[in-house]
């Protein structure tokens, strides 16, 4: 596919970093600025602005649909949507802070990838009932992943990234509080006595400046003070 630039167009790919830099939707723009690189491959070094056409985007959902070109696992409609979802919110923004003149029909425009619905993936109370009241495993290791995958639970399925950007700063009144990182929505999650029970068991910390820290130390404390069950 051949890409014609225009003159008076800026570099996309300048716009897409000075975007990044500016810490707007650092990750997921990054993530979208550098698929979008792979497929420029050296075009991208020529690539403005107004190039981005709606039959631009056609070949590029077409090949991230192909696993690029066959070098990749094609991309479930979620990431496909992921994909040109992001890029679709940085030509807007890039629009909107340069003040650029763009087509009365975005390029964007009557691209819809239909995402099928997430299956509720639920785990039975009783199952849940059983892990906490397992006996704990003698591997330390073990141990850990089992007390970790049971605060997830009690911490309404907070993220495994998310837990570990913890800090002291986001517990105020009994209540954890963070920014979901997949989403950027705020949550804010009740400090149960489950919970807290979670922080001795698993010998977690947290403390002002530092993220949960997992400890020696911590764990044989556990080990020689804690009963071999959940909750006794």
């Amino acid at each position: 596919m051949n890409i014609e630039t225009t003159d008076n167009s800026p570099l996309l790919q300048e716009c897409i970093e000075e975007l990044i830099n500016s810490k707007i939707d650092e990750g997921k723009g990054r993530n979208a600025g550098n698929k979008l690189s792979t497929f420029l491959g050296p075009r991208v070094m020529e690539f403005t602005f107004a190039d981005l056409t709606t039959d631009f985007l056609h070949h590029y959902l077409l090949w991230l649909m192909q696993g690029e070109d066959g070098k990749q696992a094609p991309l479930k409609p979620g990431s496909l949507d992921f994909y040109i979802r992001n890029l679709k919110t940085m030509y807007n923004k890039i629009a909107q802070d340069k003040q650029m003149d763009v087509p009365r029909e975005s390029p964007f425009s009557g691209l819809q990838i239909k995402v099928p619905p997430t299956r509720k993936r639920a785990l039975p109370s009783l199952d849940l009932q059983n892990l906490a009241t397992l006996e704990r495993p003698k591997n330390p290791h073990a141990c850990t992943a089992l007390h970790l995958a049971l605060f997830l639970f009690y911490a309404r399925g907070m993220c495994f990234v998310d837990v570990f950007n913890l800090r002291h700063s986001n517990i105020n009144d009994d209540y954890i509080h963070y920014v979901r990182s997949k989403t950027g929505v705020a949550m804010q999650v009740k400090i149960t006595p489950e919970i807290k029970n979670i922080y001795s068991l698993i010998g977690v910390s947290i403390t002002r400046g530092y993220s949960l820290s997992y400890t020696r130390k911590s764990a044989e404390r556990e080990k020689s003070r804690l009963s071999p069950r959940f909750g006794e």
